[in-house]
């Protein structure tokens, strides 16, 4: 199974990979939003993710975690990236974790927040920007 699926108008489906946390199996999976513009012969993306899911445990617990990430980044021809991107998580404790030392859920929140930024950040450097470059010269080769 792919960790990545496009699904048109610049959105795409992003699987982590599973966190453990005690017993618990969790698979993370967001809806980002890739909006690119080119600027001084540079690809500039804009990147917005307002939908989590978190598969593994159950649905009433997933929707108590939301993720908010909003940023800019600004790849070069030489393949190299600059920008920022913001990301603000609210939940509220599940039912299963009620009983979880506060510190614990804090690491295990941290480790999660930690692995959807580094997989945002790898899909970008492999993919999204090199993808973008050979769309702007598909659409080029049409006119």
């Amino acid at each position: 199974m792919e960790r990545m699926d496009e699904l048109g108008e610049g959105k795409f489906r992003v699987r982590m990979l599973p966190l453990q946390f005690f017993h618990l199996s969790v698979t993370p999976v967001v809806i980002l939003h890739v909006r690119s513009e080119r600027i001084d012969g540079s690809a500039k993306l804009h990147l917005t993710c307002h939908e989590i899911a978190l598969h593994g445990i159950p649905p009433e617990d997933s929707e108590r975690f939301h993720l908010h990430l909003a940023g800019e980044l600004v790849g070069t021809p030489g393949g190299h990236i600059r920008g920022s991107v913001l990301t603000r998580i609210e939940t509220s404790v599940p039912n299963s974790l009620m009983f979880t030392p506060t510190s614990v859920l804090e690491i295990a929140g941290n480790a999660l927040v930690t692995q959807i930024l580094t997989v945002l950040n790898n899909a970008v450097e492999r993919s999204l920007v090199n993808d973008y470059y050979v769309w702007c010269r598909r659409k080029n080769m049409e006119k």
